[in-house]
Order: structure tokens, then sequence, then C-alpha cells
């Protein structure tokens, strides 16, 4: 499952904007929250038949826990609801 879309962009963005101001490199946490998009459960890849082994999906929902952790948010910012919504992102 592959999560995003409104909800998560408006819970990322002031993280995302803090790892701007303090130059955090959020390479490394995209990569850790990348899952192979065979494992997605997202019907609508099907369009596509087979898919490599290299295709990757962002769950953006587990980025931003592992943002919010490397921030020192843990405790500060609000973790993301256990319901946002569904939506892949094909890299």
């Amino acid at each position: 499952m592959v999560r995003g879309g409104p909800e998560t962009a408006a819970w990322l963005a002031p993280m995302i904007d803090e790892a701007k101001k303090r130059c955090v490199d959020i390479t490394p946490l995209l990569q850790q929250a990348w899952i192979p998009a065979v494992e997605a459960d997202i019907p609508a890849l099907d369009w596509f038949g087979p898919l490599s082994a290299r295709k990757r999906c962002t769950d953006w929902v587990q980025f931003g826990r592992l943002l919010r952790h490397q921030l020192g948010w843990d405790d500060t910012y609000p973790a993301p609801p256990d319901d946002f919504p569904e939506m892949p992102d094909i890299p």
C-alpha cells in the first residue's frame, strides 16, 4: 500500500520546509520509504503490464515518519493518522 494525497502533502509541508532550512539530505529517507511497485496494492499499475523489480513507489506517510524522526519532532509534531488516503507516486 502506498499512501499519499493532499492530506499527506499538507502534513509533510512543514517538515519539508524545516528540512530545507536545516539542509537535511532527504534522499536517504526517501529511499527508505520506497517499496517495490510489484508489492504495492495499486490496481492501476496493472495497466502497465509486468513491472520491473527495480520500479519503486514512495510511501509518503512512511517518508514523513522518517523525516519527523530525523528532525527530532517525534514529540512535538503530530503523527499521521492511520487512515491517510492511498495514492501512488511512481518515480
